[in-house]
């Protein structure tokens, strides 16, 4: 027996906001994109296989958009306590946050995301 997992593209399908579009800041952006892998799950064998793989996606991928991955976050220790020390004298976390942004050239070049810390 196995089990079967299908991976796809963050920006695969379409989806509409629930957010009438007068209010809404930023669109929401999917491509329809294609790129997928299918696995399966081998019981017997205890070991997954990958059964069909298209990498090809239909919008450009940047290294830079990484940090919206939860797996490449990661706070730095100077960045941990500037956001203590700031939430002591209760700055807001968006004042820190642009604050952190600013000495590294642009939130950009964090390894985090406004929403981590």
């Amino acid at each position: 027996m196995s089990i079967n997992q299908l991976i796809t593209c963050n920006r695969e399908g379409y989806r509409e906001s629930r957010v009438k579009a007068a209010s809404r800041v930023k669109k929401i952006t999917t491509t329809r994109c294609r790129a997928r892998m299918y696995v399966m799950f081998n019981k017997q064998k205890d070991h997954w296989m990958v059964s069909k793989l298209e990498l090809k996606h239909t919008h450009p991928c940047s290294a830079k958009q990484s940090v919206h991955y939860h797996e490449y976050r990661e706070l730095t220790m100077h960045a941990k306590c500037v956001i203590e020390k700031n939430d002591e004298v209760d700055i807001q976390p968006n004042k820190t946050y642009l604050t952190l942004a600013n000495e590294v050239g642009g939130s950009s070049n964090l390894g985090y995301s406004e929403k981590d810390e």
